[in-house]
């Protein structure tokens, strides 16, 4: 029996260096030391438990034989001698397993550190009791490190999973890119020296310093073909034509709050636009004035006589166009009003020209009567109706407003001697006899008979045919009448 327990004793050292070489803790010296250490150590301990199991036994024998028999003392020097010659074939196996050991040196790192923890489970095992208890101790603790690391990893790269996925929800894909700068949102208004600090890449030179008359900016024109405005450039930094007339661009702005949107259309004073508003948010009708001394003047008095007319109809009930702002901008009048729809030149147009009927006129003409009436209870006078100046309120409905207070005047600031448009002028302007609010009427007549044929009653090409058609129509004026006018002898 003693002979089988140290071939058994002799296999398990050889297998625990068998498993051991196998986990791979063998590639550096220090591990090896210790592991050879902890089987010497083990070695002595054994051997100590062996020599106090043959003591007890022996006191065992002799408390009941009195005396050891020969055939004790013959057993036990055998042992001893078989006791040496294991542990001299032990110590060559170690040997042997060490030198195998320092040969193995292509290990990654996932393995070295693997091996720390193993060889510190083998010294922890070395202080336990035998062999076979140490082997499969240290495989079960070698198990659960593996199966320790093994969620360890799982959860980190859950945790990664999740962080990546927080990310991916809360930041941009603009942010994401750290090669990409962080492009700063326009929140409008902005300050102008924010938006030079900023935006100054969206800004011409010229702008630049024109930017900081404003207290805040509504809108650029980023997008818009502007004109590069610069000291050297003729007409008005390069923003006007020969003329005096703005050169308009779509899309640019206007104050930086106004959008151009579309033209809607052009005569002697300058430019009529559609823009939109980016502070309130709305559509608008607005006026570039000509560059020209005499038409801001003009320009000036429209200002002022509509800004009274709108004060004194609060409610809006007598059909005149409302203002809403007037400012200057780059040499030029910029008269604000709302947006109406058609005119009534352009609303015969859509009808071929064929006139209107007249339950409409009639409806035209109340509204029209409304609005002279209360021209004339504030002292004004139009002196320019015409279907051009009469704009539908909605394309689709009957309701109309008076626009184009360019050429009026209070009653008794009369300062033009030749106006309104020459197919509803008044003889009195032709012959140039003194006039008053029944221009007006007369023009108002002539607009009716359009309505209602769909063409000018009186097409004169010139002052004289006109003339001509007034004569052939209603004969030839009372010489008094012909010797008041400062004009008569033009015609006769």
């Amino acid at each position: 029996m003693k002979w089988l327990f140290y071939v058994f004793y002799v296999w398990c050292n050889i297998g625990i260096v068998e498993k051991l070489k196998t986990f791979g803790i063998s590639n550096n010296t220090a591990n090896q030391n210790t592991i050879l250490q902890a089987i010497n150590e083990n070695k002595e301990k054994e051997s100590e438990e062996h020599k106090l199991s043959l003591n007890e036994t022996q006191k065992s024998n002799f408390n009941t034989n009195n005396q050891p028999s020969s055939f004790d003392n013959n057993t036990r020097e055998s042992s001893n001698l078989e006791n040496t010659k294991i542990t001299s074939r032990k110590n060559m196996i170690v040997v042997q397993d060490s030198r195998k050991f320092s040969k193995e040196v292509h290990i990654d790192s996932a393995r070295r550190s693997k091996n720390l923890s193993l060889s510190e489970s083998v010294t922890k095992v070395s202080n336990q009791g035998s062999i076979t208890n140490r082997f499969f101790s240290t495989k079960r603790d070698s198990n659960l490190g593996l199966a320790q690391n093994q969620s360890e990893e799982r959860k980190r790269n859950s945790d990664e999973k999740k962080e990546t996925i927080i990310e991916t929800q809360v930041i941009s894909p603009e942010d994401s890119n750290p090669q990409q700068p962080k492009i700063p949102k326009k929140t409008w208004p902005m300050k102008p020296g924010y938006w030079i600090k900023t935006f100054a890449n969206e800004l011409t030179e010229y702008e630049k310093g024109e930017i900081l008359q404003y207290r805040k900016i509504y809108y650029v024109g980023s997008k818009a073909k502007k004109i590069k405005g610069a000291p050297w450039h003729d007409y008005n930094f390069g923003y006007d034509d020969d003329k005096g007339d703005y050169l308009v661009v779509i899309g640019d702005h206007m104050a930086y709050r106004y959008e151009i949107v579309e033209s809607l259309g052009k005569g002697s004073f300058g430019h009529v636009l559609k823009w939109w508003d980016h502070k309130n948010k709305e559509y608008i009708g607005l006026k570039i004035i000509r560059n020209q001394q005499k038409l801001i003047y003009q320009a000036n008095v429209e200002i002022k006589i509509l800004t009274h007319l709108r004060d004194n109809d609060i409610d809006d009930n007598y059909n005149i166009v409302r203002i809403m702002n007037s400012l200057e901008f780059r040499s030029h009048i910029w008269v604000i009003f709302e947006l109406l729809s058609i005119n009534l030149y352009d609303f015969l147009k859509l009808n071929d020209f064929e006139g209107v009927s007249m339950g409409l006129i009639r409806r035209f003409a109340i509204q029209i009567l409304y609005a002279l009436n209360y021209l004339k209870s504030e002292n004004i006078v139009h002196w320019d109706l015409k279907p051009e100046n009469i704009v539908l309120k909605n394309k689709y409905k009957s309701g109309l407003k008076i626009i184009d207070f360019g050429s009026s005047t209070f009653i008794n600031e009369r300062v033009y001697t030749y106006i309104q448009s020459r197919f509803y002028r008044a003889p009195e302007i032709m012959f140039g006899i003194p006039y008053g609010y029944p221009i007006d009427m007369w023009s108002f007549g002539w607009v009716l008979a359009e309505l209602y044929s769909g063409y000018p009653l009186f097409p004169g090409e010139n002052e004289k045919e006109q003339i001509g058609y007034i004569l052939e129509t209603w004969g030839v004026p009372e010489v008094d009448l012909l010797e008041q006018g400062a004009r008569s002898h033009l015609f006769f």
